[in-house]
């Protein structure tokens, strides 16, 4: 026992020397006048300061900058209209700051992975076009800016607290509405009937009003009831080439924020309804003629155009 407690003694006393001799207290200095010592502790202290950041956080940071852009256009035209030059300013820091290089490499990349399942996602609703239901609307784009953070926050959930909240975006169950039901034409029926029902892939997203947030929800936002409803899917691409991409579903809203139900949401598309194969969209909006605007006449029919005379024919000279 004796024994195995010198040998112990004596392997500390040789690690402490080692350590000793590799950083010398004060007599050894670096190049810029420093002791090593504390030179080794800034260099820890650097490393901690850029720490790698979880998923979460880069895929927050990767809505900052998302968000820092649109606030950037927004100063440019205002400076453009007052004839200035727009300057962002000398103690400007942008979401990025503080940030190591690893990591600013996984925020690009993260940006760069949302584009790409953006541009393979069918069915994406024209930005002009609208979606209605129980006071609720909500414009293409909203829902086109709702499908791109679905796939920038699909990684790492926005606001998971597992197992108390899954998240945005979560799973999206497209399960049957009751037997007894208040709406008795909805009874039995899907919520979007093209779509299916507990598959794991599927999920929705909040889309928000995009003049009151520009680039869509994020945490500490009103969700609202409105929801995009996207799921992987497979298709051919134009030249036959099988592509695995997604698709969006439709949109759906509840009632009250507590209710559990989903009601699909109308869409009324700016163009035809055939540009929207599979989806659950609903019929064309009619546009509504302009107070005071003159009727249209009713197209006149067509008649035959007279036979062909030869009186074009010079006659010759006899």
């Amino acid at each position: 026992m004796h024994s195995k407690s010198l040998h112990l003694l004596v392997a500390a006393f040789a690690l402490f020397a080692t350590l000793t001799v590799a950083v010398p207290l004060s007599s050894s200095l670096s190049d810029d006048g420093t002791p090593r010592r504390r030179a080794l502790a800034n260099i820890i202290d650097l490393d901690l300061e850029r720490r790698a950041l979880s998923q979460l956080q880069v895929n927050q940071k990767a809505a900052a900058i998302m968000r820092e852009q649109k606030n950037i256009k927004k100063a440019k035209k205002v400076s453009k209209r007052n004839g200035e030059k727009f300057k962002k300013g000398r103690d400007y820091k942008g979401p990025l700051s503080g940030v190591g290089d690893s990591d600013k490499t996984r925020v690009h990349n993260s940006l760069k992975g949302a584009g790409n399942k953006h541009k393979v996602t069918q069915n994406l609703p024209g930005r002009k076009d609208t979606f209605k239901d129980h006071g609720v609307s909500r414009t293409g784009k909203a829902a086109r800016v709702a499908v791109f953070n679905s796939h920038l926050h699909s990684s790492a959930p926005l606001g998971a607290v597992t197992p108390v909240s899954a998240g945005q975006p979560k799973h999206f169950g497209n399960f049957r509405y009751r037997l007894n039901h208040p709406n008795a034409s909805l009874r039995g029926g899907k919520p979007l009937p093209n779509a299916p029902s507990n598959h794991p892939g599927v999920k929705e997203f909040p889309v928000v009003d995009k003049k009151q947030y520009p680039v869509g929800y994020h945490i500490g936002e009103q969700k609202g009831t409105a929801r995009v409803i996207t799921g992987p899917h497979q298709y051919n691409d134009a030249n036959g080439k099988k592509v695995q991409g997604y698709k969006l579903h439709g949109m759906v809203t509840h009632t009250k924020a507590n209710d559990k139900d989903h009601y699909k949401m109308q869409h009324y598309p700016h163009r035809p309804p055939s540009h929207y194969p599979g989806a659950d969209f609903g019929r064309p909006e009619t546009p509504k003629p302009k107070p005071g605007a003159p009727k249209s006449l009713p197209a006149r029919p067509k008649t035959p155009p007279p036979p062909r005379s030869n009186a074009w024919i010079k006659k010759s000279k006899t």
